[in-house]
């Protein structure tokens, strides 16, 4: 795993936070929503057909409090730029 991981809790909730510097799967730990933000300057792919372009607009998955995400997410850089960086965060509903 890359970059840096940071838990973060709220009232019931909590957040979860993680950098993403290579290509890799993200495993979305039974989260309630999950959001991916490319903040780097490199093109990037979500499961492999859903672009996250160098936009800063985030992509994301939810569902109700009652039900959890247990899905793999696989992130793919184009290899256009140096600067490959998506931040991935997930939120815990307690």
């Amino acid at each position: 795993m890359s970059g840096t991981l940071r838990r973060y809790e709220k009232k019931g909730v909590s957040y979860k936070t993680e950098l993403i510097t290579t290509s890799q799967q993200v495993n979305s730990e039974g989260c309630n929503c999950i959001s991916f933000e490319n903040i780097g300057n490199d093109d990037a792919t979500l499961k492999n057909d859903i672009p996250l372009k160098v936009a800063n607009v985030a992509r994301e998955f939810n569902n109700d409090s009652e039900c959890i995400i247990q899905d793999n997410f696989r992130i793919k850089f184009a290899g256009n730029s140096t600067n490959k960086m998506v931040l991935v965060i997930k939120t815990f509903i307690n």
